[in-house]
């Protein structure tokens, strides 16, 4: 079988999977037939049925250095980064210095967080094919991960001096422009790259993610479809055969809101519900959501009918579609109802806590002692390539810490054991709960939250919370922050009582808390 390239299901970007003839790791002719046919299920896009056959394969040819780069090609195509990793470390083992191997495991472990490692196996790849386009992208996406800027700047502008008429490379240079917030190359190179590559997701969705940050709300809301496919994921709606409502008259007709991403998503696009209920009948609206928001939703959204979905996938077949007319997924809800900045409601509180578990929580608060009551939380991002730069280093937080007059919470979500017991080394107080697990139950968290003075914290799906609850929240964000935070000033469109404190300088965190700092011990001495 020839070499090949494959495309994953849900991306543009190209999968090295060659089915090459390689004497020392021959197909058994027993199943060269059934790899043919995985092959072109995989070429297809029937990721999952390539993978159960490839895995079939290995257990006829265990180890074999091909079959298991088809698979791990497969399953990063998936999404399923770790079992991709696991199918092609050995992959790698068995033929070390394979250029197609290296730079599929180079891209599983990026998506994995495991820059580090990305860079070196990218670099392993192209000491054996110096010429390979995805080798060089590949080590100049980890640079930039690793923040080294201008290591990364030098590798995409030699990338295109390589390629001048590579319209990705250029792509790919307009997307380091936006992460290092030089937005005008950014928009120059992108818009030129989209306009030749019209399919092209990656440039797509960072000219999306650069129009919602500059609030050109129309223009960025018109590209935010390209979200899906830059997941890897398929929208949920698209699972259904139901119209998309598109904002047109809905009297009489049933209309069910797919909640989406993650949870912090999930409670920002629902800030659009209530606008959407004025224009329908609540009891003909179905809002979907992840399982661990159903009670808080339903308690705040009154007679919207709650549909809770296992997101976790620790559950299967409880979902039961209802009955409706029309459909939109809630991260659509924004290209009808938030076109200007006008269309933002100064609304503060758009959730209603437990009141019962909300007295168990001001009691268990107020036994700590007197003083103002603060959450913090220093790490943001579900993944470790995002967390670097949404996330500080607790260490980074003594003076904040040494306040007086305060006593701290922790809502910092995740495995901060080690930090939470080096705290205490330091004879910094910082309180934590640890029968709540904010993961597991989110409405728990949430009900902290709403018991709290203040929250201050990198950006994570606490900080949707405390500005859904109403309650005052300092958001530290990078200084190209996220497209929802925007790039200037400090109120938040979203969330009317969340204030965002702007790193000065790329990766600048200490300016950033030694402002909070000061700005918290003021609000001790106005209190007192």
């Amino acid at each position: 079988m020839m070499g090949v390239v494959l495309r994953s299901r849900h991306h543009d970007s190209k999968i090295p999977c060659p089915m090459t003839t390689d004497p020392s790791h021959a197909i058994p002719p027993e199943i060269s037939a059934d790899l043919r046919t995985a092959l072109t299920l995989h070429r297809d896009g029937k990721l999952d049925d390539a993978v159960q056959i490839y895995q079939s394969a290995l257990r006829h040819a265990p180890g074999n250095a091909v079959i298991l780069l088809s698979l791990g090609a497969a399953l990063l195509g998936l999404g399923r980064t770790r079992d991709a990793v696991a199918s092609l470390e050995p992959a790698l083992t068995a033929r070390p210095d394979h250029p197609d191997t290296c730079f599929t495991l180079a891209e599983a472990y990026r998506a994995e967080g495991r820059i580090e490692e990305a860079y070196a196996t990218a670099k392993t790849g192209l000491a054996g094919n110096s010429d390979y386009l995805q080798g060089h992208i590949a080590i100049a996406d980890a640079l930039l991960d690793m923040g080294r800027h201008e290591d990364a700047r030098a590798a995409f502008e030699d990338i295109l001096d390589r390629n001048p008429k590579d319209m990705a490379a250029l792509g790919k240079l307009g997307a380091f422009h936006y992460h290092v917030g030089e937005f005008d190359a950014a928009e120059s190179n992108l818009s030129m790259a989209a306009a030749a590559l019209p399919h092209h997701v990656e440039t797509h969705w960072h000219l999306a993610t650069l129009y919602l940050s500059q609030r050109r709300w129309a223009e960025g809301w018109g590209l935010y479809r390209w979200r899906w496919p830059m997941s890897k994921t398929v929208a949920q709606e698209t699972m259904i055969s139901l119209p998309k409502w598109n904002g047109e008259n809905l009297l009489g007709k049933r209309i069910i809101i797919w909640g989406e991403q993650g949870l912090g998503d999930e409670l920002m696009f629902a800030t659009c519900v209530p606008d959407l209920l004025e224009m329908a009948n609540p009891d003909l609206c179905v809002l979907v959501c992840d399982q661990r928001l159903a009670a808080i939703f339903d308690r705040s959204f009154k007679d919207v009918h709650i549909q809770p979905i296992d997101r976790q996938g620790n559950e299967s077949g409880s979902f039961k579609m209802p009955v409706c007319d029309v459909q939109i997924a809630a991260g659509d809800l924004p290209a009808i109802l938030r076109l200007n900045d006008d269309d933002f409601p100064s609304v503060r509180r758009r959730l209603i806590p437990d009141s019962i578990q909300g007295a168990r929580w001001r009691k268990r608060l107020d036994d700590l002692g007197s003083g103002l009551k603060v959450g913090i939380a220093w790490r943001g991002g579900t993944l470790e390539r995002f967390r670097r730069s949404k996330s500080s280093k607790i260490s980074d937080w003594a003076e904040i810490l040494a306040t007086p007059g305060i006593r701290f919470v922790n809502l910092q979500y995740g495995d901060c054991a080690a930090e939470l017991a080096a705290m205490e080394d330091d004879e910094r107080l910082l309180h934590h709960f640890d029968d709540l697990d904010p993961i597991a139950d989110p409405e728990g968290q949430m009900t902290l939250i709403s018991e709290l003075d203040l929250v201050i914290q990198t950006s994570n799906a606490s900080a949707h919370m405390a500005g859904m609850l109403g309650v005052p929240v300092w958001n530290l964000v990078p200084y190209v922050a996220d497209w929802r935070w925007g790039l200037e000033t400090e109120a938040c469109l979203w969330y009317p009582t969340m204030r965002l404190f702007r790193q000065p300088a790329l990766g600048d965190w200490a300016s950033v808390l030694q402002r909070a700092a000061r700005e918290l011990r003021d609000k001790v001495a106005q209190r007192n």
